[in-house]
């Protein structure tokens, strides 16, 4: 799977103030006819090739690594894995799921499945943001986002790309050029816009540190001073 280069590079990132940059050789998203946005989905990518799927794994030597069943960090994959073969009538829903995994197994799936990367969501996976019901692998490029950056400048792409991504509550937006060949991508942290939920865990955790001073204030293990070291 390729590296997609971004759009807009932030090259001074902060929660108030953010510098952007237009990545110029992106730049045919502003300019081009037929660009196809898509929705960057918030998963963990997969890629499959001749019937068999494998995890983006960047602690690997090799980033990519065959799922095994039999392992706990696979689980999940595994599990979206069988859940597709049984939908195309490729595995019987009760079989072990060591089988799926055997020659047959990947020789069928390796007629029905195209090639390609993915992106598995579902329950334990990160925040599961998307509230899958059960693991599963979202063809990447699946899921048209509503946005047109064609004629616009950059402030304005950007602002577009904001309120796009705030409004489908999605991790980003892939552009796809007309002929298919080039791509380019916003993400979140392009845009300096967190999850929500990272909002509320902020919020909550200074909510408790500011509990725990005032509990430490009260029981005066902790003293309050001004800019002179006098009490307050």
């Amino acid at each position: 799977m390729q590296d997609i280069p971004h759009l807009f590079h932030t090259l001074q990132p902060s929660r108030e103030e953010a510098v952007i940059e237009l990545d110029r050789a992106s730049a045919w998203a502003f300019t081009e006819s037929g660009v196809r946005p898509t929705v960057k989905w918030d998963g963990q990518p997969c890629c499959v090739a001749d019937g068999q799927l494998y995890r983006h794994d960047p602690k690997a030597d090799t980033t990519w690594t065959l799922v095994n069943p039999k392992r706990a960090q696979d689980k999940m994959a595994a599990g979206a894995w069988r859940r597709l073969a049984v939908e195309l009538g490729l595995f019987d829903k009760d079989a072990p799921i060591a089988e799926l995994f055997q020659t047959a197994a990947v020789d069928a799936m390796a007629e029905k499945i195209p090639a390609g990367s993915y992106e598995l969501v579902g329950p334990g996976i990160k925040s599961n943001r998307h509230k899958a019901e059960e693991p599963t692998l979202i063809r990447h490029g699946y899921g048209e986002a509503d946005i047109d950056l064609k004629g616009l400048n950059p402030l304005e792409g950007f602002l577009a790309c904001y309120k796009a991504v705030l409004l489908m509550y999605v991790e980003g937006i892939v552009f796809h050029s007309s002929d298919s060949q080039s791509m380019c991508q916003v993400t979140r942290r392009d845009l300096n816009l967190p999850w929500p939920d990272r909002d509320m865990e902020l919020m909550a955790e200074r909510s408790q540190a500011r509990q725990a001073a005032a509990q430490a204030a009260s029981n005066n293990k902790l003293r309050l001073v001004g800019p002179t070291g006098q009490p307050l």
